[in-house]
């Protein structure tokens, strides 16, 4: 952005010399002239000649004071002049016709100006530009019409070289904004908090933004970093502890986050590693003490759950999840490479679960607690799959014991207990069993590999 000289009305320059003005009066004959004591105090010209005056000259001991002008012919004063000595100071004009004046201009002793006043309808200054030169060289502003100069714009060889909002308002920062040669932003420093030093810095390459720095915590230390294409934010660091690292850094893509990584403890492994889709998490990875967890989530919720526990690089937990309740966990407690235990809950008081009791990779255990007490167990002695023992618990202390010892799926044999003690044992005569007690085993599923952060 260029200023440029304002060229005054040719009117307000022919009157810079008392001599020129007395001639031009004498010798126009359309020119009516008023004297007191021998002394002109008043000149009337009708310039475009319609018998009406549109221009009077006021005179103090000779020299004009002031002057006023109908420049557009409309019947009302737009222009006024004040003179010192003869000397033309000042110009007012009216340029919006409401028949007061919202420009003024202001001359140095050499006739060259000096300041423009921008005045609103209360007559109250909006804008002053300092000239030097005939280049504006400072501008202040009331952006907010409250009467105060809120801003101020440094010029270097007639173009904008600072700007700076001075941020009278509550709550708004102080800002100093740069420019280059060419007039292009460079550079926005800030002072949100007001105590003179600069907490935010914007940087822009060919006048758009590329980066910013912020200290969010006023310690003189920069805490966020930012990067910028196209206006929007493609990466971004934060030292969240304000102790000089920047832990967590973020990717991003038009706006949506697209990853975020967190390196708490600054060796540049990153301990957590989230990816985003549409703005939402689908892939959390965790580097833990104990081993490595992985997230993966559905419509922004945990689905399930995947940890090493013991950093062989592979998968020994695995938690299937609804909402934010666990549904069913796997277990590879010997770290074998084979799950061996199998926990379902199916609601909120019933869990189920199956386990492979002499390590030979089959479930053959299935246990199921009512309200965190155990109500009944099956067992597949023999490895068919199929449960041929089924133990009925009551308060915590067995029941009953109902057995397939031919492993034709019938129950044949019943057990009653008081405490450790039998206290009947009789023969049944193949009864089937309830369907839930049918139940085949679950099959056991391997382990996999454990996968790291894309």
């Amino acid at each position: 952005m260029t200023a440029r000289a304002l060229s005054l009305p040719a009117v307000c320059l022919a009157f810079a010399l008392s001599g020129a003005v007395a001639h031009a009066q004498v010798s126009d004959p359309a020119a009516k002239l008023y004297y007191e004591n021998d002394q002109i105090v008043r000149q009337e010209l009708d310039n475009d000649g319609d018998g009406r005056t549109d221009v009077w000259i006021f005179f103090t001991a000779g020299k004009p004071a002031r002057q006023e002008q109908d420049e557009d012919y409309n019947g009302r004063v737009d222009i006024w002049h004040h003179y010192e000595e003869g000397r033309l100071v000042r110009q007012e004009v009216d340029e919006n016709g409401d028949g007061k004046p919202d420009t003024v201009y202001e001359l140095d002793p050499s006739g060259t100006l000096s300041k423009k006043l921008s005045l609103n309808s209360q007559g109250k200054k909006q804008r002053v530009v300092a000239y030097s030169n005939n280049d504006a060289s400072r501008q202040q502003e009331d952006t907010d019409g409250d009467g105060v100069m809120d801003r101020v714009v440094i010029f270097e060889g007639g173009r904008i070289a600072r700007v700076e909002d001075l941020g009278l308002t509550e709550g708004k920062a102080n800002t100093f904004s740069h420019y280059d040669r060419a007039g292009q932003l460079e550079r926005v420093e800030g002072d949100k908090n007001k105590d003179g030093l600069v907490d935010i810095r914007r940087f822009f390459v060919s006048g758009r933004l590329d980066h910013e720095e912020i200290d969010s915590n006023f310690d003189s230390k920069t805490d966020l970093r930012a990067w910028y294409r196209d206006e929007k934010m493609t990466r971004r660091e934060q030292d969240t502890d304000f102790d000089g690292g920047f832990e967590t850094k973020s990717w991003y893509e038009g706006d949506a986050l697209t990853r975020k990584e967190l390196d708490k403890d600054g060796d540049g492994r990153a301990e957590t590693v989230v990816e985003f889709s549409g703005g939402k998490p689908v892939r959390e990875v965790r580097l833990t003490d104990a081993g490595q967890e992985t997230l993966t989530f559905e419509a922004g919720q945990a689905a399930r759950r995947e940890f090493d526990s013991n950093s062989d690089g592979r998968v020994d937990v695995v938690e299937e999840m609804s909402g934010a309740r666990i549904t069913r966990k796997l277990e590879d407690t010997d770290h074998d490479g084979r799950f061996d235990t199998i926990t379902e809950w199916p609601d909120a008081t019933r869990v189920v679960q199956e386990t492979d009791s002499d390590a030979d990779g089959k479930l053959d255990l299935r246990s199921t607690f009512m309200g965190g007490t155990l109500s009944r167990q099956d067992a597949d002695t023999n490895k068919d799959g199929q449960a041929d023992v089924w133990i009925s618990f009551l308060d915590g202390q067995k029941h009953q014991q109902e057995e397939d010892t031919d492993f034709d799926g019938r129950i044949d044999a019943r057990f009653t207990y008081a405490g450790e003690e039998i206290t009947k044992q009789e023969r049944v005569n193949r009864e089937r069993p309830a369907a839930d007690r049918a139940r085949p085993f679950s099959p056991v599923p391997a382990t996999s590999r454990v996968t790291g952060a894309a």
